[in-house]
């Protein structure tokens, strides 16, 4: 039974509560979610309400999944009407779905839903609060800063935009084996279509197409794409969102989309795109690009042309940074996040000079480098750091004259506590053919790693050096979720003797090739 406080209404609100109860048939999930819903009513007036939009259902939905549906809508009629809007869009994505939080962010400003006006950590703040209502309504699960949909909260979800109503109707048709595009009526209703994980290897010049569609949103993301035809880009001049990432054969984007003069966010992780194409420069609109992980891109200089940019990562990408490219980020007056690839020394110094850049970046891969670890950790926005043959540079003097500085004795007590962290954001490192690296001591400074990954690093004997170490009063690893230790012949040490991983589980260690390790994490 759900339980209510009211002064001198209990009585009355009691027998209300009973007849909703009774609506939810007796399923876990609709009484979960009335109840998150109706927690915060406390007048007579507000439950009779819902009591009377439950009873106002036709008489044969009663029992039915439309029926359950209904219940469940009630939830999201209490809604307001942005947050109606993100809920909904959730239901893009596949089944059983763990959305990172952080992306979903970076959707629903890209789409506009959430008003800039009082700048962007203003608007990601409004997201979260989002994010936070949805999940205090049970409209949304959270897991280790990832949201997902209960199964039928989703159908609940795709039976509400089913239908063309408010503006908007959705087509998702995610998982469902597609060779190509699907078979639509009407494609001047469909505002937003999500077609992930699917065979999907081209998109022809189909006659059915109109001259003009009012889609608003087109996730294409791990299909099978080759080819896009310059016309399909044509009709879609109100597309705001495209997501095409890991379409590993894409390798070029056709002229046409240029006539995209509507899109705030382009996503072409994982392609295999060479170069961007001149069509790019022309996407006045465009705030946020997403070049990561493009092993054939070489070069990204028009971006110069895109004075709104926002976001633009190419973290993992074959495009690294260069002094010319530094010079134009630098004159992008409205980038405020960045993911980067370095593989030169001095372009890498000149990178960290730039306080401005550096203090925007949340993502660095840097290759075939001498790593500089006290500066590396000073970059005050950093998440994930990947590194592919390189060594750390640190010196005795430095490591402990950084020691003593970052860490203090607390003025409250005698206890030894971070004054003022590096890599306190820092939660995924990629440690890949460091050849020369023997320990990973640095990472004790790193409270919040959830993820680690270290293969083929031949010299590497422990990851935390004890002596190193020593007086830091830090545990390592608290945070640690996954941990992949591969082809480290000489470790034989994490952590000395003792060390607790308080996160991490059995199916989350993978450990290969590592033959004098004896201490194992579990």
């Amino acid at each position: 039974m759900m339980k209510v406080k009211c002064d001198g209404l209990n009585n009355e609100i009691s027998d209300i509560a009973k007849k909703i109860v009774a609506k939810c048939c007796g399923l876990p999930l609709a009484l979960e979610v009335i109840r998150k819903t109706m927690a915060s009513k406390s007048t007579v007036y507000q439950w009779r309400r819902a009591l009377d939009t439950l009873e106002s259902y036709p008489s044969e939905m009663k029992g039915t999944e439309k029926g359950i549906f209904q219940v469940l809508k009630l939830s999201y009629d209490y809604l307001e009407t942005k947050n109606a809007k993100c809920f909904l869009y959730c239901a893009l994505f596949p089944k059983a779905y763990y959305i990172k939080q952080d992306e979903l962010v970076e959707y629903w400003i890209g789409e506009g839903f959430i008003d800039e006006k009082d700048g962007r950590g203003r608007a990601k703040d409004r997201c979260y609060e989002i994010i936070d209502n949805l999940v205090g309504a049970g409209l949304l699960l959270e897991s280790n800063k990832k949201v997902y949909m209960h199964d039928m909260i989703r159908e609940m979800a795709l039976w509400i935009v089913s239908e063309f109503r408010d503006g908007e109707r959705f087509v998702v048709k995610t998982d469902a084996g597609l060779s190509q595009l699907p078979d639509v009526t009407d494609w001047t209703n469909v505002t937003k279509m999500s077609l992930i994980n699917n065979e999907i290897k081209n998109i022809p010049d189909d006659p059915e197409f109109p001259d003009q569609t009012n889609l608003v949103t087109l996730f294409l993301q791990n299909n099978k794409l080759v080819d896009i035809v310059g016309r399909f880009f044509q009709v879609l001049s109100t597309l705001v969102v495209l997501d095409l990432s890991w379409n590993l054969q894409i390798t070029e984007l056709p002229k046409g989309i240029s006539e995209l003069v509507s899109l705030r966010l382009l996503n072409l992780s994982g392609t295999s795109i060479k170069n961007l194409p001149e069509g790019l420069r022309v996407l006045s609109k465009l705030i946020h690009l997403n070049l990561e992980s493009t092993s054939n891109l070489r070069n990204v200089g028009l971006i110069s042309e895109l004075q709104k940019l926002q976001v633009l990562r190419f973290y993992g990408s074959a495009a690294a940074l260069d002094s010319c490219l530094l010079k134009i980020l630098e004159q992008l007056k409205g980038l405020q996040l960045l993911t980067v690839t370095v593989n030169n020394d001095s372009v890498l110094e000149e990178f960290l000079g730039s306080t401005r850049l550096a203090g925007m970046t949340q993502g660095l891969y840097l290759e075939g480098l001498k790593v500089p670890f006290a500066a590396i950790g000073e970059l005050s926005s950093l998440h994930k750091l990947e590194l592919v043959n390189c060594d750390i540079t640190e010196s005795g003097t430095e490591w402990e004259g950084k020691r003593r500085d970052q860490y203090a004795p607390s003025t409250s007590s005698s206890q030894i506590t971070p004054s003022n962290p590096w890599f306190k954001d820092l939660s995924a490192v990629v440690i890949n053919s460091c050849i020369h690296l023997k320990d990973l001591t640095w990472l004790i400074y790193a409270a919040n790693l959830e993820s680690l990954s270290v293969e083929s690093s031949p010299k590497m004997t422990e990851l935390i050096n004890k002596e190193k170490a020593a007086c830091v009063g830090v545990d390592p690893f608290q945070e640690l979720q996954v941990l992949r230790l591969h082809y480290l012949k000489e470790l034989g040490s994490i952590y000395g003797s003792q060390v607790s991983f308080p996160k991490l589980k059995l199916n989350k260690v993978d450990i290969e090739n590592c033959p004098n390790l004896h201490q194992r994490p579990l």
